[in-house]
């Protein structure tokens, strides 16, 4: 898909410098992107499916808000990291899906237990839980 001709690869560059430049203005402490700026008026939404949750047939999944961040994010809007790690640069080239969650995911899917490690299903693509975030930002962030 092109977007504005440029193709995944030089869109990724593109971002990647954007990215770097801003981080070298003199006074930047921190830069990151994301799809979903906020106090935005609207999230992405998806719906998630939890291995194991029996869902009533014909149903989707639980919709969810998402956001597609780089891996400064979290640090840059000073947002707290509750439990796991934040995104690394590996992560975007891993192949394996990762995503932090929110506390509200968190508690609806697995009450009473540490979410690190678990496994979110949206679409046919599986995603691990890497890290929890407070509710009030998206319910779901990849990178």
């Amino acid at each position: 898909m092109r977007i504005s001709g440029y193709d995944e690869t030089r869109g990724r560059a593109f971002y990647d410098q954007l990215l770097e430049r801003v981080s070298a203005l003199p006074g930047a402490e921190s830069a990151a992107l994301a799809t979903v700026v906020p106090l935005g008026f609207s999230w992405d939404q998806t719906r998630v499916r939890v291995p194991g949750v029996e869902l009533p047939p014909g149903d989707p999944g639980v919709p969810v808000g998402y956001n597609l961040v780089s891996p400064d994010y979290f640090e840059t809007l000073r947002m707290p990291l509750l439990a796991g790690r934040t995104f690394e640069a590996a992560d975007r080239n891993a192949g394996a899906l990762v995503v932090i969650v929110n506390e509200a995911v968190a508690r609806r899917f697995w009450p009473n237990e540490s979410v690190i490690g678990k496994t979110l299903v949206s679409g046919n693509r599986e995603a691990e839980v890497i890290g929890v975030v407070p509710t009030g930002f998206p319910a779901c962030c990849t990178v």
